[in-house]
């Protein structure tokens, strides 16, 4: 995977499950920059959101 950087643009999806969801960010070519599992909870989203901006500027 990619060094995160704070200066391009990425982009967040996130498969939602019951109790976990999955966040995959990709940049804006498509390359894959990482993967994330997640509980369904407030802590679980603060959490995949603060790994998101760790890579850049969320699109």
């Amino acid at each position: 995977m990619s060094t995160p950087s704070s200066k391009r643009e990425v982009i967040l999806g996130v498969d939602t499950h019951l109790d976990i969801h999955m966040g995959v960010l990709i940049s804006s070519t498509g390359k894959l920059l990482g993967e994330l599992p997640m509980e369904t909870n407030t802590a679980g989203y603060q959490k995949l959101l603060k790994w998101a901006q760790s890579f850049g500027q969320l699109n």
